[in-house]
């Protein structure tokens, strides 16, 4: 799928990678930054991180797209499940 989107559209399809790409090394930076203190050394890890995470495996980069639309999306799914059946002993507390 991603070489029929690259053919169709190279440039919008590099574009939005690229903008994924900034999006992912903020969001890296600034958890990254949070639980060590240091901007340097955040920066660094970030770009790394991002740099042999999505440019290596360019499908890695639908992964936290797909996840979000998952939690976005998918709230009510779990709401359709009735409660009134016993559970099974797996999946009691």
């Amino acid at each position: 799928m991603l070489e029929f989107l690259n053919g169709l559209f190279p440039d919008i399809w590099a574009n939005f990678t690229t903008v994924l790409a900034i999006l992912y090394t903020i969001w890296f930076y600034s958890w990254i930054k949070k639980h060590i203190g240091s901007a340097k050394i955040s920066v660094v890890l970030a770009v790394i991180v991002v740099y042999f995470g999505f440019f290596t495996n360019p499908i890695l980069l639908w992964v936290p797209v797909i996840l979000y639309l998952l939690a976005f999306f998918g709230t009510g799914l779990f709401e359709k499940i009735p409660e009134g059946k016993e559970k099974p002993d797996y999946l009691r507390d």
